[in-house]
């Protein structure tokens, strides 16, 4: 199959210059893609990196909450042993 090759003419009125740019079909739709999917893969990546973070919160907050707890439980203790002394 024979590629299909475009080309545009740019004309310039006052001067009479004539500029042409020949191009194949394939490579300009193959960068057009890559140029329109870039965006939706960075989008993808910040989803993905932010899904990671709260989870990483999250794991932080339930370590957190058990040594919360731990400390209530050893000042309930302390409070109760200075109370009764």
């Amino acid at each position: 199959m024979a590629s299909k090759r475009y080309t545009i003419i740019v004309a310039d009125r006052s001067s009479g210059v004539i500029r042409r740019a020949t191009f194949s079909l394939r490579p300009v739709l193959l960068a057009l893609s890559i140029l329109l999917a870039l965006p939706v893969l960075i989008g993808i990546g910040a989803a993905w990196k932010a899904k990671s973070d709260v989870a990483d919160l999250r794991a932080t907050h339930q370590t957190l909450e058990t040594e919360n707890a731990s400390y209530r439980t050893a000042t309930e203790e302390l409070s109760g042993q200075i109370s009764s002394l």
